[in-house]
């Protein structure tokens, strides 16, 4: 666990999900008013549950 900015990690994982949004026709969007929001967590971890809660939207 570790002070980790969540706005880059959700950028991480959108590019991670582009490729496959763009095969299945899925526009994905994200929009911001902060460029930075610091908070403590593991980033491996919060990465996987945003992919989970992406995947099954």
């Amino acid at each position: 666990v570790k002070n980790i900015n969540i706005v880059d990690v959700i950028e991480k994982v959108k590019k991670q999900l582009e490729p496959r949004a763009k095969r299945e026709k899925i526009n994905f969007v994200l929009e911001k008013d902060d460029d930075s929001i610091e908070i403590m967590a593991d980033e491996n971890r919060i990465k996987q549950v945003l992919i989970n809660v992406i995947d099954n939207a």
